[in-house]
């Protein structure tokens, strides 16, 4: 039986900026994220037959 894929948790998290509060979950999005977010979502769209969830 095959085992489908999950993928949970697939954005950029980076350390905690200094004067914010460590538990406060915000961070400011830059091209650069855009770009991860794009190629992460390309990955999932060209894998769609073992991606299950994400």
């Amino acid at each position: 039986k095959k085992v489908a894929m999950i993928v949970d948790e697939w954005g950029t998290w980076y350390a905690v900026e200094p004067g914010t509060h460590p538990r406060f979950l915000y961070q400011q999005n830059t091209m650069r994220d855009a770009i991860v977010a794009a190629l992460t979502l390309d990955i999932f769209n060209n894998h769609a037959d073992r991606v299950r969830m994400a």
